[in-house]
């Protein structure tokens, strides 16, 4: 079942400013349509992908070697409130984002 996404201003201008290529950045939105918008209910049902089990919240993690743009290792980590999932509806709620120097 595809999800309507919820991302708010705020964290689509992070995602879009983002250091990436525009390679790394279609591969991230590719991502994002189909391993979070388009996420099985298993995954996200599933405890390991839950942070802490009691509240509505899963995450989903991307990684990336942006060998199109600075050669680094780049990861985010997205959590996302899934309250509204019987009504079809996910929201973005965090997006924590890591980069390493190591290269390719």
């Amino acid at each position: 079942m595809a999800f309507d996404l919820q991302i708010d201003a705020e964290h689509q201008a992070f995602l879009d400013d983002l250091p990436l290529s525009p390679y790394a950045k279609r591969r991230l939105d590719e991502f994002i349509d189909l391993a979070i918008a388009d996420v099985r209910d298993d995954f996200r049902e599933d405890p390991a992908n839950r942070p802490n089990q009691d509240d509505a919240l899963f995450q989903r993690d991307f990684y990336i070697v942006d060998a199109w743009g600075d050669d680094r290792c780049h990861r985010m980590k997205f959590t996302l409130d899934d309250s509204h999932a019987a009504v079809g509806v996910l929201v973005l709620t965090c997006i924590q984002y890591q980069v390493t120097d190591w290269r390719w």
